[in-house]
């Protein structure tokens, strides 16, 4: 008993950590216009992929110097192809315009896709302040049509601090407006 006792004191300052603990960052779809077309038939399989370096589940930054750091105690739910990924299926579920929306996995056939690539995600420190960066490009493919979204860069107006909860809504507001635009594309868009 005085052994283990002795043993589990020993390791106490092992698991000691100067660090903060770890703070998530939770997004969440944003509201959209309910769609007043009919619902289409097509099942829409909608797929993100990341730049390289940027998926990982810290929450990054630019350095002013130009390097991608990453936060010392901000995380994604999860990675951010699923992230992206999850809050646009809900974001087009929400639209009502599609039979069904499917993730990336090829379990069950789909008749149109919806391809993104996130080409920056990270706050960006400049000599103003510091501000989230969103650039997202989209690719709608159907059968017999592929319109391609062009890369577009989304920044949070209000400048980001050190609190946690200004990381949070800067990075809400540029996932909204990302998906909000997607969500209108989704009534003119080829499928």
């Amino acid at each position: 008993m005085i052994a283990v006792a002795f043993g589990l004191a020993g390791c106490s300052p092992l698991l000691v950590s100067e660090l903060p603990p770890e703070q998530t960052l939770w997004l969440t779809p944003p509201a959209v216009t309910v769609s007043n077309a009919p619902v289409r038939q097509e099942r829409l399989r909608v797929e993100v992929s990341v730049a390289p370096g940027l998926d990982t589940e810290s929450v990054l930054y630019l350095d002013p110097h130009g390097n991608l750091q990453r936060h010392p105690v901000l995380r994604w739910p999860e990675h951010p192809p699923e992230l992206l990924g999850s809050l646009a299926r809900r974001t087009l579920e929400d639209t009502r315009r599609y039979r069904a929306v499917l993730d990336g996995e090829r379990t069950a056939p789909a008749e149109a896709e919806l391809g993104g690539e996130v080409r920056e995600l990270f706050v960006v420190e400049e000599p103003e302040g510091a501000v989230a960066r969103l650039t997202v490009a989209w690719t709608w493919s159907c059968v017999g049509a592929t319109t391609v979204i062009p890369a577009r860069v989304y920044e949070a107006s209000e400048e980001v601090d050190g609190a946690a909860a200004s990381w949070a809504r800067a990075f809400q507001t540029v996932f909204d407006a990302a998906l909000r635009e997607l969500a209108e594309a989704s009534e003119t868009g080829p499928c």
